[in-house]
């Protein structure tokens, strides 16, 4: 019965070869979002002594995300998960400032507050999954 299958499992399991761990790059290598291409990231020093790099920015055709350089920032972290997982291609520029979070939209409008910036990210770009802010009656529902 159920215990000579559990024995079969467990006899199975104790044959299969011990591997190292996987490491965290090959972890990641198998999620659905490393088949998206990767944004660019910029480190806000380099635009300070990169003439060309910023005029390239100011003319970009993606959102340039300004965030903190060690993602530790909430508001940073609610602008970064709601780009990804979106799937929306964008620059990211990274700063000192834990607390500065900004996006320059390529029509030249840039916002700082989180909450505005996640909605027009879902505004723009409301053909891309998952909705950011369902119907309370479908969230409930479903």
């Amino acid at each position: 019965g159920s215990l000579m299958v559990n024995t079969n499992l467990i006899s199975l399991l104790l044959s299969i070869p011990r591997s190292i761990p996987s490491s965290w790059e090959t972890l990641e290598c198998r999620l659905p979002s490393s088949l998206q291409p990767s944004p660019l990231i910029i480190s806000h020093e380099s635009l300070l002594n990169e003439q060309p790099l910023l005029t390239a920015l100011r003319s970009c055709d993606q959102p340039i995300f300004y965030r903190d350089k060690h993602g530790i920032g909430p508001l940073s972290q609610r602008v970064w998960l709601a780009f990804e997982v979106k799937s929306i291609e964008y620059v990211t520029v990274l700063t000192e400032d834990i607390e500065g979070t900004k996006v320059q939209w390529p029509d030249g409008t840039v916002q700082t507050d989180s909450l505005e910036i996640v909605q027009r990210i879902q505004d723009e770009y409301p053909q891309n999954t998952p909705d950011l802010y369902p119907d309370i009656s479908m969230a409930v529902d479903t």
